[in-house]
């Protein structure tokens, strides 16, 4: 099976469309919305791809104060995102995925050395393999 071509979900109302058109599913510390094919969203205007997967990974300010803190987990939720998904791709179907959105609602963090790249990894293929039912 091919692998999944990626590429960033951007513009406000293409994030207030996905989460309007996704399922979600949350365990700590992820909430995962999943928009599947067919889904009329428009990226920045334009009619997305079909073959591509759009992502969008978020760490809330309300709960990171310091920037250097949000964009750290938002660079492991991207690398975790795509190691995950070459994953789970022999399992099931990714095709059928169109948008995926990403939240990351941890314990509060004040050093950006105290999350690391396993932690993240293990939490986001744990709820992926939750909300498709598989074993890895």
């Amino acid at each position: 099976m091919k692998s999944a071509n990626l590429s960033p979900l951007k513009g406000f109302n293409s994030f207030k469309y996905v989460y309007k058109q996704s399922k979600n599913f949350y365990s700590v510390p992820i909430l995962i919305s999943i928009c599947f094919k067919p889904c009329n969203f428009k990226v920045k205007r334009l009619e997305p791809n079909p073959n591509t997967i759009y992502f969008g990974v978020i760490a809330p300010k309300k709960i990171y104060k310091k920037a250097v803190v949000r964009n750290r987990i938002k660079r492991l939720l991207r690398i975790s995102l795509k190691y995950s998904l070459k994953i789970i791709e022999n399992k099931i179907d990714i095709s059928r995925i169109q948008a995926i959105i990403i939240t990351w609602k941890g314990d509060k963090v004040n050093c950006p050395n105290q999350i690391n790249l396993q932690t993240v990894q293990t939490n986001l293929l744990y709820t992926l393999t939750r909300m498709f039912n598989i074993q890895i």
